[in-house]
């Protein structure tokens, strides 16, 4: 049937997400989650995030902390 994997469907639900949230769509302020990142970005978009330091694998693996990489990836 061709159907996209579950791991490519939870990561474009996780990046709309994310969009929803920076963007104030959503009812919760994108500062209780998400941290931009004030560092010159050579390429990419300006809404880069900063990812924190994890103590514990079961932090990294938090809404928050798992997006990060793949949304600074993303071109403008």
């Amino acid at each position: 049937m061709e159907l996209p994997s579950l791991r490519y469907r939870r990561e474009c639900g996780d990046m709309l997400q994310t969009y929803n949230i920076l963007h104030g769509l959503e009812d919760m302020p994108p500062d209780s989650l998400f941290h931009l990142a004030v560092e010159d970005t050579n390429g990419g978009h300006i809404m880069k995030l900063k990812k924190p330091r994890c103590r514990t694998a079961l932090r990294q693996h938090l809404f928050s902390l798992r997006v990060i990489e793949k949304w600074n990836s993303l071109p403008e």
